[in-house]
């Protein structure tokens, strides 16, 4: 099954992250984002995994970056509990965002704590691929 996923990361531009969440702040103002957003481009999210070392009633939401209108692609339960990790698989094509737009993390309050693993790919956009091939066709 990782073949299928990694066929996809070494086609198109690998997009694999570690991140921290701590208890005493909200991941988004720790990190400046999981994911960085690529202009002419459209992040595919494959996999998001949560190890939770520290518990709270929290729960955290995976967004993309766009100000305007988010696309929330998970979220965790709140008080999801130490051990076991909470995997959110969205298979080898994985889940569109927001084109142009990066994935960021939102906290409900802090006081959760753990490490997040995300897996997935940047892919060029057909309208960046139009315009480059017009440039070249004169």
């Amino acid at each position: 099954m990782g073949g299928d996923y990694l066929r996809y990361q070494q086609f198109y531009r690998a997009a694999v992250t570690d991140v921290t969440a701590s208890t005493s702040a909200d991941p988004t103002t720790t990190t400046g984002g999981v994911l960085a957003r690529k202009t002419n481009h459209t992040l595919y999210i494959q996999k998001i995994n949560v190890a939770t070392t520290v518990d709270s009633s929290a729960t955290l939401l995976f967004v993309d970056s766009s100000t305007t209108a988010p696309k929330s692609i998970a979220k965790t339960k709140a008080s999801p509990g130490l051990g076991p990790i909470v995997p959110f698989d969205f298979g080898p094509t994985g889940i569109p965002l927001t084109e142009g737009e990066g994935l960021d993390i939102t906290a409900s309050a802090i006081g959760l704590a753990g490490t997040i693993h995300v897996e997935g790919y940047y892919k060029l956009t057909k309208g960046a691929a139009d315009v480059s091939s017009s440039v070249f066709s004169g």
